[in-house]
Formats: structure tokens, sequence, C-alpha cells
């Protein structure tokens, strides 16, 4: 990606770096990360960020934004979830919270492919360290958009 890719674009600072528009990749935390460089982002990878930041914060978590998050990590962490059908239907009330969550601030004027539409869990795998979790994510935009992948900023 080039720098242009961005020219007229909103953008955020990345959360985590290693992200790919494919495949199986492990994310690192970047802003947690000692002496790491920062990266922006903006389109799909934005949208993603925001998502997973949004579903993994913990619902009343947030002092002054008490109605942000949502109750999904407390729900795995608690043992609720014991099955499949646990799972599938925690993330599904996750994704309610995060969904009116983001019509609240998302504007008409955001591109397309930085709104959120819906998530699916596609796939869950038990282990014995905890879950994988498979998301598919869709923007306003649909199938058919950019993938804009991060790059680095120079300070």
């Amino acid at each position: 990606m080039i720098l242009a890719d961005y020219a007229g674009r909103s953008y955020d600072i990345s959360a985590f770096s290693g992200g790919s528009p494919s495949g199986d990749v492990l994310l690192i935390p970047e802003l947690a990360s000692e002496g790491a460089g920062g990266e922006i982002c903006t389109g799909a990878a934005k949208l993603a960020q925001r998502f997973l930041i949004e579903l993994l914060t913990e619902a009343g978590s947030l002092r002054y934004q008490p109605e942000r998050g949502t109750y999904f990590l407390s729900t795995l962490q608690s043992g609720r979830a014991r099955n499949e059908t646990d799972v599938f239907t925690a993330f599904a009330l996750a994704v309610g919270r995060v969904e009116r969550m983001f019509a609240s601030i998302e504007r008409t004027t955001d591109p397309a492919d930085e709104r959120f539409e819906r998530a699916e869990l596609t796939l869950l795998t038990f282990r014995p360290d905890g879950l994988r979790l498979t998301i598919s994510l869709t923007s306003r935009a649909g199938a058919t958009r950019p993938v804009i992948l991060p790059i680095p900023i120079v300070a």
C-alpha cells in the first residue's frame, strides 16, 4: 500500500499489527508493545479494528461510557459458555450490542467500507488453551471493497 491510498480518508492508529487480508495471522497488540513503531489503518482494516475493540471491551468498564462494550468475554470467562450453542449465542448477543453502538456513532458521510453491516461467527474451535474464533465481518460496501493494509508512520 502507498500513502496515496489514504488520501481523503479518515484513519486511525493501529491497535494491532500483523494484519493480513486473508489467512491465519497472529495479531500483536501494537499499542502495548515496547519500542513498537506506529501504523495507521483505514477502510476495512479500520472497521475490523473498531469491531474487535468494541467486542472485547467489557460492558461497563469505561467509567464515562458505560454503554460501550459487550458481555462476550465475561460470558466466556465465567464458564457459562459450555458448548458451541452457548458461544454462538453469546457472540450473537454481543454483536447486537456492537451493532447498536455503531449505529449511534457512525455517520452517513463515513466511507461505506468503514461502516458496519454485520458480523458472523463462521468457525469455532475448542482448544485446550481456549477458543479459536473465525469471524466474518461485512461492511456497508459489501464483499467488493479494496483492502487498504496498515502502513508504518514515521515520526
